[in-house]
């Protein structure tokens, strides 16, 4: 697991991942990246799919609650935490996944979602493929609780 902590507008939500797509992780599983809310993973994904200029929902998209922006190209995804969730009971290995991000600017919000996944896997044993975490926290959210 890596920590990345930076001051709001620093990239961590847009640039880290691209930077991961354009160094191959993509070639071998889906980069996820959670958002605290729904609009925000919908307008990264939006703004990340411009700057790489590819299509929303084909090699970036989003899903979110009821509406799912993704096709079987999707390499960097973008989702709400809840829908982290949702993909780990359905796959409670995440074995299409090569790395996974936590974006959010209150460290108390993501100790309380990740906690819960990383709880839900501490007995999986993942083989053959590693999962990459990365937990990005603005500089000044240490605070929060």
């Amino acid at each position: 697991m890596l920590i990345i902590e930076g001051e709001t507008g620093s990239g961590k939500t847009t640039q880290v991942p691209q930077y991961l797509v354009e160094a191959g992780y993509g070639k071998l599983g889906k980069i996820g990246c959670t958002q605290p809310r729904r609009v925000a993973a919908m307008s990264v994904a939006a703004r990340v799919a411009t700057e790489m200029g590819v299509k929303l929902g084909h090699e970036v998209g989003y899903s979110i609650r009821f509406e799912d922006c993704t096709s079987d190209k999707t390499v960097l995804k973008y989702m709400t935490d809840g829908m982290l969730l949702r993909e780990f009971l359905g796959e409670p290995d995440l074995a299409s996944y090569r790395c996974v991000f936590g974006v959010g600017g209150c460290v108390g919000g993501l100790v309380r979602v990740w906690g819960c996944l990383c709880r839900s896997m501490r007995d999986v044993v993942v083989v053959g493929a590693l999962l990459c975490v990365v937990l990005c926290i603005c500089a000044h959210a240490w605070w929060c609780a």
